[in-house]
């Protein structure tokens, strides 16, 4: 049976009184990686941190949801009153592992660095470290960017089905009760309707323009819970300029952002009642992803119920008490992400825009063109290669 490493979780059983500072090292940088709540001085990931959700279970664990109906009618003693209604509706999630190897360490590999005086120690130390940098500052990142880039099918109008369908709603009728301004009468995916599509474009290739931005707030504001004059902006620091220039005649204030009503920490800048935010991370070009800052979970993330088997892990292939000490017991270990999935399950508070000046992005009806959906495809499988490569690239 292996054993695992998360840091000084389990130290004690793990590793041995009397190891070298390179174990020390790396467990130091276990701890930050394993680290609860993810800190970064980067606005869009600090932002977005505070907006997922964990959930602790295992693969196929769900969220219930209830829908209510309840509707009065006339007292009248010739009919019975309409009985109040209760459905529940599901997330079904799913979690995967990754894993790395630092090196092969093998006899033949201890040989080389002794004769070239190579100490052994820090160089797995080196190597391990980078490692666990790059599940820190990479993959953290990127999985929940990557997780917002998911475009499901469409939906072709018919009624939202929950259960696997993750990512910004697309082409799907909702309750009639989530909408502030529903009218019956309105064309599907357009205001106030209840065929409901987040992802857009700018109606005109001259570029993006007031009405573009006003019909988002609007569109947006159509749903219940959502403040059309607190929506937060994310996009590229180019796509940021565009939108800013159409507020020339203002002044951008400084102000901290507010997450469910909680003070965040992290200041943004706002104009005509929206807060733009950089994003650093691997984005779409010309794109704009407008949030909902009150979002309760647009994120799900599902991790294991027990510490042990949360984040990232070294995996031994031993299994004794106290037995690292140094390199030696690095010999087919092996750098574990262990099993988690990312849902992007805030289905209808974020919007996606393509603001590509552009007759083939572009589109009167802002429904987004087949060209900014390949972009987002692109980006979000660029985004994943930058820290995960599958077993058929491999061979």
């Amino acid at each position: 049976m292996s054993t695992k490493w998360v840091g000084s979780l389990n130290a004690d059983s793990v590793v041995s009184n009397d190891h070298v500072q390179a174990i020390e090292e790396i467990m130091v940088a276990l701890d930050s990686a394993n680290a609860t709540e993810i800190t970064s001085r980067r606005k869009d990931l600090a932002l977005m941190g505070q907006m997922v959700k964990t959930r602790e279970g295992v693969a196929g664990t769900y969220d219930l949801y209830e829908s209510y109906e309840g509707y009065f009618s006339d007292d009248s003693d010739g009919y019975d009153p309409e009985e109040y209604k209760v459905e529940y509706e599901k997330f079904d999630f799913t979690r995967k592992a990754y894993n790395v190897k630092n090196g092969s360490y093998d006899s033949k590999t201890y040989q080389d660095f002794e004769e070239r005086g190579v100490n052994v120690d820090n160089e797995i130390q080196k190597k391990t470290v980078d490692l666990l940098a790059t599940y820190n500052n990479i993959y953290k990142p990127n999985i929940i960017f990557d997780a917002l880039m998911t475009v499901p099918a469409d939906g072709s109008g018919v009624a939202y089905s929950f259960g696997t369908n993750f990512g910004a709603i697309r082409n799907y009728s909702i309750k009639e009760r989530k909408m502030t301004n529903y009218d019956s009468s309105a064309t599907a995916q357009a205001l106030n309707s209840k065929v409901r599509n987040n992802w857009r474009a700018i109606a005109d290739e001259s570029g993006i323009s007031l009405n573009d931005v006003d019909f988002v707030k609007e569109y947006m504001g159509d749903i219940e819970g959502i403040d059309e004059d607190g929506l937060i902006v994310f996009g590229k620091s180019s796509a940021l300029s565009k939108f800013q220039n159409l507020f020339s005649d203002f002044s951008p204030v400084q102000e901290e952002i507010i997450v469910g009503g909680i003070p965040s920490g992290v200041q943004g800048f706002t104009i005509n009642g929206f807060t733009l935010v950089s994003v650093k991370t691997p984005f779409p070009k010309d794109m704009l992803l407008f949030v909902n800052p009150n979002a309760e979970e647009l994120i799900t993330k599902l991790v294991s119920r027990l510490p042990e088997y949360q984040g990232v892990a070294i995996e031994f292939p031993r299994d004794e008490e106290c037995f690292l000490k140094d390199s030696q017991g690095f010999r087919g270990a092996k750098i574990l992400i262990q099993s988690e999935g990312y849902h992007m399950t805030g289905i209808l508070d974020a919007l996606w825009m393509d603001i590509e000046e552009s007759s083939n992005n572009a589109s009167a009806d802002r429904l987004m063109q087949s060209a900014g959906f390949t972009k987002v495809a692109n980006k979000k499988t660029a985004v994943g290669r930058q820290w995960y490569r599958s077993v058929t690239e491999r061979v």
